[in-house]
């Protein structure tokens, strides 16, 4: 028998009465919690009974209070206390305040994590499984009997199979983060992931770098325009990808701020086409150029000098209200940029708040984690290297929008016109900055904040494993994997190509590799191995990362008449040539180039070593390369070169 008043079973009905409690402000702060079974949550406008899970039988009615006929406490049966219990709440108590002080989680969103954990331990005390905040093996088995409740649910039609796909995995998300145990769902029968929550496909990157480059764009340029004091008319530099004749933008303070290449043979048309500004050169038109465009030449005269006018006032005016204007632009748009850098959610930035006092982590695989304290709480960000400086100048920025007024929020919102003082960043901000952008390009795609952030995540599954990549995003290592990791319709062509590519230079390599004393015909031998038919090269595969060229060695490694014998002096040349290029890295952009050539020698060298009795063979002759340097005559002469040169390394 169970009890269904979310009770575990019992011989006799249990007597369910009041209890003391003690409310506690999440985030904790400094309180300290010595009684968890008294404690009452209060996340922002939300109180949640937390403590009431110290008592294995609790009842569903709650008591009401008088503040506004909110629940304040459940009724317990005191009797049924749990010491254990109260140790794990205890814990579970600090994990929520944890999520708001270092997880970057609003307190709204932990209130509803913390809600939906009450319901599930209101399930866990009903079907003997009261032991799950225990974790191992129980907490193994609550899971996959919650996944099989769920299920029949779903059998039963009580709830949608989407609505119960979200449930499995929000349970599985807090009890991953309060236990640790991130494969609860291994060998778990999961409701079909795609029903809930579908994986994020990451933008085309072409698509992310136009977005990027044009923000990028606009906040170097109107942030230098309020910081630097730069005067109008601005010259702003612009991402070549637009295909302009020219790679800027010529910026007026006034209401039609621009007017991009391809509004000017439609200007008439336009509401306020502004005559008296040159967009295309950048100045001031003579009255003479634009009396076409009024009644008589005294109106034309006047527009020009009142355009005059307007440009003195705001280039002697530092907060001249187009100024700010621009300021804010470069806000918008550092906000764009600065969620692409760190993945958070918009409604998470949106919640930062923000302290004069910060630090920067130390360097970790080219990022750096920007650490700071704000209204008792620790907040951080992960970023790359090169973003850094955009950081440091979005604070110059933000002080400038501030001025004298004060606001702890890391980004700012004003209203419209600045009508309203500094307040904490809306959702609006997003079609605000992609407003601005499709102005300079109309073809501009709107990234939300999700497509960013599964942006990051994949470019930080490229470029190391799901665990660095979770550790990085703030998120498990489960959740990287299914949900930001689908990767991008381009990235799934270029692979498949690059596979093509590849499964074409194996089969060049095993036609590279003679047999053991084969000759080649009229062959031409060379300082990396022999040429069947000079002066007739031709790629191996249709993208070769560099085309065939009798006249360059390098080109030679990639031409399909490229012949190498399976042999110590064949396999000197090759390692020979690897060294000598490795050593020759330390000359700008070396690196980049060499790259393929390298990857390509050690390719044909891992399928000489795979022949049989050749794997010892080649690792002695590398090994007298690389450490006794006994290299091929006519790359050892290369190397003395390099080091007369003073390039070596």
């Amino acid at each position: 028998m169970k009890w269904t008043d979310s009770t575990a079973a019992s011989d006799s009905p249990p007597v369910f009465g009041e209890r003391l409690v003690t409310p506690y402000e999440i985030p904790l702060g400094s309180a300290i919690i010595s009684q968890p079974e008294t404690a009452l949550l209060r996340f922002d406008r939300a109180n949640l009974d937390v403590g009431a899970l110290c008592y294995l039988r609790r009842s569903n009615a709650p008591r009401k209070g008088r503040n506004n006929g909110r629940i304040v406490s459940r009724r317990v049966d005191l009797s049924s206390f749990d010491a254990e219990r109260a140790k794990q709440v205890a814990r579970l108590i600090v994990f929520f305040s944890d999520l708001v002080m270092s997880g970057g989680y609003r307190v709204q969103t932990v209130s509803r994590n913390a809600a939906n954990m009450i319901r599930f331990m209101d399930w866990a005390d009903a079907t003997e499984h009261s032991h799950v905040l225990a974790g191992g093996d129980h907490a193994y088995a609550a899971f996959r009997a919650y996944v099989r409740h769920l299920r029949e649910r779903v059998d039963r039609h009580e709830v949608t199979l989407s609505s119960a796909a979200k449930e499995q995995w929000m349970i599985h998300k807090l009890l991953a983060g309060f236990s640790g145990l991130h494969d609860l769902h291994r060998g778990v029968n999961m409701l079909d992931f795609g029903a809930g929550w579908s994986r994020t496909e990451p933008p085309p990157e072409n698509e992310l770098a136009k977005v990027e480059s044009l923000c990028e764009a606009l906040f170097l340029g109107f942030s230098g325009l309020v910081l630097d004091g730069a005067k109008y008319p601005l010259k702003l530099a612009m991402p070549k990808y637009l295909g302009w004749q020219d790679d800027y933008l010529w910026v007026f303070p006034v209401r039609r701020w621009c007017l991009p290449p391809h509004q000017w043979e439609t200007r008439r048309e336009l509401t306020l086409p502004f005559w008296a500004y040159d967009y295309q050169r950048g100045r001031l038109v003579e009255a003479e150029e634009i009396r076409q465009h009024y009644r008589d030449m005294y109106t034309a005269r006047w527009m020009v000098s009142n355009a005059q006018a307007v440009l003195n006032d705001a280039n002697a005016d530092p907060r001249h209200s187009h100024r700010i204007k621009s300021a804010v632009v470069a806000h918008n748009a550092f906000v764009l940029i600065f969620l692409g850098q760190t993945g958070m959610n918009l409604s998470v930035a949106g919640a930062l708040k923000w302290s004069k006092e910060y630090t920067v982590g130390q360097e970790q695989q080219g990022f750096r984690e920007i650490k700071w304290r704000a209204g008792g709480r620790r907040y951080s960000a992960v970023v790359r290297m090169n973003f850094l400086p955009l950081f440091k100048r979005y604070i110059d920025l933000r002080a400038y929008l501030l001025g004298d007024e004060d606001c702890d929020d890391l980004f700012l919102s004003f209203g419209a016109n600045r009508t309203k003082g500094p307040s904490s960043m809306g959702e609006t901000v997003m079609d605000t900055i992609y407003g601005t952008l499709e102005i300079l390009d109309p073809d501009i795609k709107r990234l939300r904040a999700r497509k960013l952030r599964a942006a990051k995540q994949d470019f930080h599954i490229k470029h190391s494993d799901p665990a660095t990549s979770a550790q990085v995003m703030g998120h498990s290592e489960n959740t990287a994997l299914q949900r930001y990791s689908a990767g991008s319709q381009t990235t799934h062509y270029s692979e498949v190509s690059a596979f093509f590519d590849k499964v074409q230079q194996a089969a060049a390599n095993r036609k590279a590799i003679l047999q053991p004393g084969e000759n080649v015909p009229n062959g031409v031998v060379g300082h990396v191995g022999t040429c069947a038919a000079f002066h007739d090269p031709h790629a191996v595969a249709e993208n070769a990362p560099v085309q065939p060229d009798c006249r360059q060695l390098e080109g030679c490694l990639f031409c399909d008449k490229h012949r190498v014998h399976p042999d110590a002096q064949d396999t000197r040349k090759l390692a020979s040539c690897a060294y000598v290029l490795r050593q020759a890295t330390s000359v700008p952009g070396a690196e980049m180039f060499f790259k393929p050539v390298l990857d390509r020698i050690h390719s044909i060298l891992d399928d000489i070593s795979a022949l049989d009795a050749n794997a010892e063979m080649v690792t002695r002759v590398v090994n007298e390369v690389e450490n006794d340097g006994e290299l091929d005559a006519y790359w050892a002469g290369k190397l003395a070169l390099l080091n007369d040169l003073e390039i070596a390394l």
